[in-house]
């Protein structure tokens, strides 16, 4: 009911912090156990973690910078008084299984491409579940996770904000079979946003959404 949801035209904000790059690069790691505070990955090459558990209430829990083939999966993210997972200028990053809860805001990527978001679940996970910011190329995809706010509990703006990103005719961008519910209190936001400040070959199908 009422007027349809406007585009929120503001440009997204990288994270702010200053990841350095680090002295060491694997074509395979791993990292088990849990992890108490921010978990920065800068310049990592080959990457897999699993099964942690990381908190950060004073800003991002995860950061991934400069770096490729990184997957993360069957973890724990939150509280974060920032992102869950901010990625900037990486690629074929895997974010599989997480459960994410009582963040600022969910995850965030900028400027990369090759960004898979599959299966995690949320719950209050702050202004958006998932947004992409300058995500182009092929490979690109946001499938089958679940999420909820609850209001009063999250400052929830866009379930999902898909901002001048793109895929290619061969690999459109997916935003498919997800679940989500909870939204505002944000009279500008909405369920799904995409093709905000332009976009192309994007997919969204098979989404429920409440609220």
């Amino acid at each position: 009911d009422g007027e349809p949801p406007v585009a929120d035209e503001t440009e997204p904000t990288p994270p702010t912090t200053t990841i350095e790059p680090t002295t060491t690069s694997s074509e395979e790691a791993s990292l088990e156990g849990p992890v108490e505070g921010p978990l920065p990955l800068a310049g990592e090459d080959g990457l897999v973690i699993e099964g942690i558990t990381v908190s950060n209430p004073e800003g991002n829990c995860v950061e991934i910078a400069h770096s490729r083939d990184i997957t993360i999966r069957d973890s724990q993210i939150g509280p974060c008084g920032g992102y869950a997972v901010a990625i900037d200028d990486s690629s074929s990053v895997y974010l599989e299984d997480l459960t994410i809860s009582q963040t600022e805001s969910g995850i965030y990527a900028h400027a990369s491409e090759t960004i898979s978001v599959v299966r995690n679940v949320f719950a209050d996970a702050g202004r958006n579940f998932v947004q992409f910011d300058k995500v182009t190329g092929s490979g690109n995809q946001i499938s089958d996770n679940e999420g909820r706010n609850q209001l009063g509990q999250s400052d929830a703006e866009d379930m999902v904000s898909i901002y001048s990103s793109s895929g290619t005719d061969e690999s459109p961008l997916l935003v498919v079979g997800n679940v989500f519910a909870g939204g505002g209190p944000s009279e500008s936001g909405s369920g799904i946003m995409i093709g905000d400040n332009g976009g192309s070959d994007i997919v969204v199908e098979g989404n429920p959404l409440t609220n």
